[in-house]
């Protein structure tokens, strides 16, 4: 059985280490790949469009992602994160889903520029899943952990020897 506490420590190292060494295009495909892998787990994507109050496909967010043009996620994204008051009456806890489904998409969001954004962005999906596995009780989400680890080291793999990758490469297993 794979134990994510065994794995985690040389899965942080491997993503800090390699994300220094991909290209600003490679960055950016990455982060793309990486909201689509995220949008591939149950409720992640209606979690955003509802939040965001945007109607937007998988496809239109992700190639929004490829041609940099998220500027109208980042903004409606920070306008709900500072609206977001946890000491007001009506305020309700999100649930775990939905704030790895926030986080990793804000990450994705912001990781152009910050490959420690894109590192976390990787790690939230892992934690999604990690989290589905403690709480489902569907075997299923074990084997999706173990898959999600392989799939991130093979696309960022492919990436730095520069082998041609597709925004679904590695994810075939997500992919409903």
């Amino acid at each position: 059985m794979f134990n994510i506490v065994d794995e985690i420590d040389n899965y942080q190292a491997f993503i800090q280490n390699s994300l220094k060494n991909l290209s600003d295009k490679q960055t950016i495909f990455l982060s793309a790949w990486c909201v689509n892998g995220l949008f591939s787990l149950p409720n992640t994507l209606t979690v955003i469009q509802q939040k965001l109050g945007i109607s937007d496909s998988k496809e239109t967010i992700v190639d929004s992602i490829l041609q940099g043009n998220i500027s109208s996620y980042q903004h409606k994204l920070q306008h709900l994160l500072d609206t977001m008051d946890e000491y007001a009456a009506n305020y309700e806890e999100p649930e775990a889903h939905e704030t790895y489904s926030l986080a990793g998409f804000n990450s994705a969001l912001n990781s152009a520029t910050d490959t420690e954004n894109l590192a976390y962005a990787l790690e939230v999906i892992i934690n999604l899943i990690d989290h589905y596995a403690q709480t489902e009780d569907d075997p299923v989400w074990e084997r999706t952990l173990k898959e999600e680890f392989d799939a991130q080291h093979s696309i960022i793999n492919d990436l730095l020897k520069n082998r041609p990758v597709t925004i679904t490469s590695h994810h075939d297993f997500l992919i409903s």
